[in-house]
């Protein structure tokens, strides 16, 4: 729902719209049971594959755990460097923590802020946190064709791919370290009295903004890369009109995203796919027991709805 919900009539008096509505079609990979409770690392990997095998360049993930396991470490890091993949994922809920595989080198690690643009009370802080969006008191589709409101990592985690997604849709010649680079530098630096100074452990770079993410890769352009001539604007929270002087947006297929969070991933394909990547040794190594361990739904223990 944060990412790609659409209103269902003129006036958006019922519902909610995502960061991208209607970045179709979609495409559902199921992690984990009907009660978003715990499922196995080696489950997550195989997601992570089909999704990728599908044509999906953005692996949002509102889940984890607070075990450092050497095969999904190997595996998220080869998938980063080798695949072109991006992956985001919830920082988690439960103070100074490492979660991962938001805490693995490469994966942008979310924190979570209210209305105020303050961390969350629930909002895990440590030296991995990236960058920050909202997370507290969000509305989103729910089970049962109904909405929830919700709060947690696993709320912003969704914000921050969708503003990927249209990002990298906008500027498609940028590899996924680009993107990431862009995301972070282009970020709202945020403190409290806790954490003073920006960069820090509870916002990392700062809340996530689309339109400073656009007009930093328009003044730091990816190798051999060109903007499309119009960004979409996203309808998350941003009231930013798109610049006058820019051109009608080229039509084209939205960049693949999924999301694991409540069991959904979403997934559009890009307009041309690259020949699929030989699956790496890495995937071949994860042992039995390494990819037994559990993973946990990154929901706050709070969350109402």
């Amino acid at each position: 729902g944060v990412v790609v919900a659409s209103s269902n009539n003129s006036t958006n008096s019922i519902g909610i719209i995502g960061v991208f509505p209607d970045a179709s079609p979609t495409y559902i990979n199921r992690a984990f049971g009907n009660n978003c409770g715990l499922t196995y690392v080696g489950k997550i990997m195989q997601a992570i594959k089909d999704c990728r095998d599908s044509g999906a360049k953005i692996i949002s993930m509102s889940l984890g755990t607070f075990k450092d396991v050497a095969a999904l470490r190997g595996f998220v890091k080869d998938e980063i460097e080798n695949k072109d993949m991006l992956f985001i994922a919830a920082a988690g809920n439960r103070n100074t923590n490492y979660f991962y595989p938001a805490s693995y080198d490469g994966v942008v690690s979310v924190a979570a802020i209210d209305n105020r643009n303050i961390r969350a009370s629930f909002s895990s802080y440590n030296d991995k946190v990236d960058i920050a969006a909202p997370g507290d008191d969000i509305v989103s589709t729910d089970n049962n064709l109904k909405y929830g409101l919700r709060q947690g990592t696993s709320l912003a985690t969704p914000h921050v791919s969708g503003v990927a997604l249209v990002l990298w849709n906008n500027f498609p010649r940028c590899n996924n370290t680009e993107i990431r680079e862009a995301l972070l530098q282009s970020a709202q630096p945020l403190t409290d009295d806790q954490f003073p100074t920006s960069p820090n452990n509870g916002y990392g770079h700062g809340a996530v903004k689309y339109w400073a993410a656009y007009d930093y890769l328009i003044d730091n352009p990816c190798e051999q890369a060109s903007p499309r001539a119009s960004a979409p604007l996203p309808v998350s929270g941003s009231t930013k009109a798109p610049k006058a002087t820019k051109a009608p947006k080229a039509t084209k297929a939205p960049k693949a995203t999924t999301t694991s969070d409540i069991n959904l991933s979403t997934k559009a394909p890009k307009a041309t796919k690259a020949p699929k990547a030989t699956a790496s040794s890495t995937d071949d190594a994860a042992n039995v027991s390494s990819q037994s361990e559990l993973v946990e739904y990154n929901e706050s223990p709070h969350a109402s709805g």
